[in-house]
């Protein structure tokens, strides 16, 4: 069987970070000569920054797919639309120099040998369910704070707090990806092998804990529904994600994991032959 060789990164974040250090990351990504190119979300707030990333990467594999990040529904008062689920809906339509949104629809690839190998995406989402329970103890409103997208400090506020607006709690937005996924997933079944790419963390076991402040901040890194749909499917065997800045790359539940682990202004990307 020839292998396939995929190349993921995540956390673009054009726009802080500099054009020219992701074309400097594009060209290495081209000596590659890969056959399948996946960003991970979180390209960035801007939506004409968002579309320039698509010409970065234009040529750095045959076929190219983005999922989207919670940063890339950001919206602010002078967005149009301002309805972070509008934005969403638009953004997966972009097909600029041969994208595609593994949000809208997965994909199917048949190697040499007829092996078939399944392409699926979502963002994820958050539903409080990755905390650190011990937050919960030395905070007893912890709750009601992540809820507000204020850490149970009272300190710091997530961000999406004042960007995304679904309109909807994010436990219910937490299910609906993870409906989706489900139905991704049943779409391409059979196939032998699925690559699974999502923004968020796609397994508790997969978050890096720091100080009580990070830990915190945990909260919204994933899902426990999502986490669900992923361990049910036994061909489900590489599962990719960005969103925490922080590395990971290990066997979960019978999947190979891997989080990128891009920071900002930190290009990477990491390499798999499947």
């Amino acid at each position: 069987m020839k292998k396939i060789k995929l190349i993921f990164t995540a956390d673009i974040h054009l726009g802080i970070t500099s054009p020219a250090a992701w074309k400097a990351e594009a060209e290495k990504m081209k000596n590659e000569k890969a056959d399948i190119f996946v960003i991970g979300g979180d390209i960035s707030t801007s939506i004409d920054k968002f579309s320039e990333t698509f010409d970065i990467f234009s040529d750095v594999a045959d076929h190219k797919y983005f999922v989207i990040g919670n940063h890339d529904v950001w919206v602010r008062e002078y967005d149009s639309p301002g309805d972070s689920l509008l934005k969403y809906q638009s953004l997966i339509e972009t097909t600029k120099n041969g994208f595609s949104c593994l949000d809208k629809t997965p994909s199917v690839f048949t190697a040499t040998d007829g092996t078939t190998i399944g392409i699926v995406g979502i963002i994820g989402w958050y539903d409080y369910s990755f905390r650190d329970k011990k937050i919960d103890i030395l905070y007893p409103l912890s709750m009601n704070m992540y809820k507000l997208k204020r850490f149970p400090d009272g300190r710091t506020m997530w961000m999406d707090g004042k960007y995304v607006k679904w309109g909807q709690t994010d436990e219910y937005m937490a299910d609906y990806f993870a409906k989706i996924l489900r139905t991704h997933i049943l779409n391409i079944s059979p196939v032998d092998i699925i690559c699974c790419f999502i923004h968020h963390i796609p397994f508790e076991k997969m978050i890096k804990n720091g100080d009580d402040q990070w830990n915190m901040g945990n909260a919204f890194s994933g899902s426990k529904k999502i986490e669900k749909v992923i361990r049910q499917y036994d061909n489900i065997k590489y599962v990719f994600c960005g969103h925490s800045h922080r590395k990971f790359e290990g066997t979960l539940y019978g999947k190979k994991c891997f989080n990128v682990g891009v920071d900002y202004r930190e290009p990477g990307y990491v390499v798999v032959e499947i």
